[in-house]
């Protein structure tokens, strides 16, 4: 049995995407800047920073705006997503998934939240879900971000466990290269995107699919 889970937060306990999408959409569109969601799926779980430059590059503008610019428009991006945020509470928390972290908090599983977003000690607090958590790790701290695994190496050690220890879970394929990265087995929510579903250790279409028993047996039969 695996002592620690290791959970990102967007798209698998709640669902801050569409907010994440809608604060890009229209803060870019100030800068005339054309941002859809086929786009934003190219990005996901990427800090914000790090986005605004892929999404610069993907549109062959890289050099248009200076540092001092790029600052700006990520601060004024993140202050409208946390207005939009401020609207969320449990029931946003995705169906069974509430279930889900009981369980593991019953099977003493020590948990931790490693997500790119700023914001998620706020999110957590706001779905009531932050007593349950053992370690948060600070995105700031993390120089290298997803798919690198320095974020959840970080969490693991918030945790006092090893690697081998834990299972994580994410969503976003920067997520599961990170994990597998750090030789922590990988549970993926897939929602039908197939390199998610390929790469994980073991896969779930949403997060209310998500199944405790599926995922020991699939943890102990890959540790044998």
């Amino acid at each position: 049995m695996f002592k620690g889970a290791i959970f990102d937060l967007d798209g698998v306990i709640t669902d801050t995407s569409r907010l994440h999408f809608l604060a890009w959409k229209e803060t870019l569109a100030k800068y005339n800047i054309p941002y859809d969601e086929n786009i934003n799926n190219l990005f996901k779980g990427l800090p914000r920073h790090e986005t605004l430059l892929a999404i610069l590059k993907l549109k062959s503008l890289p050099n248009k705006f200076s540092i001092r610019q790029i600052e700006k428009i990520c601060e004024e991006k993140n202050d409208l997503y946390v207005k939009k945020i401020n609207f969320i509470d449990e029931k946003n928390i995705y169906p069974r998934i509430q279930n889900f972290i009981q369980s593991l908090n019953k099977h003493n599983v020590k948990l931790a939240l490693a997500s790119s977003s700023q914001n998620a000690k706020t999110i957590l607090k706001q779905l009531n879900l932050i007593s349950f958590f053992d370690y948060l790790v600070d995105p700031i701290t993390i120089k290298n971000p997803k798919p690198a695994p320095d974020i959840y190496i970080a969490a693991t050690k918030g945790l006092h466990l090893s690697p081998n220890e834990c299972i994580g879970i994410e969503d976003a394929i920067v997520g599961i290269e990170g994990l597998q990265a750090a030789n922590i087995f990988t549970v993926g929510i897939d929602y039908g995107v197939k390199p998610v579903q390929l790469k994980s250790d073991i896969s779930f279409a949403t997060p209310s699919d998500i199944s405790l028993d599926k995922i020991i047996k699939a943890y102990e039969k890959q540790k044998k």
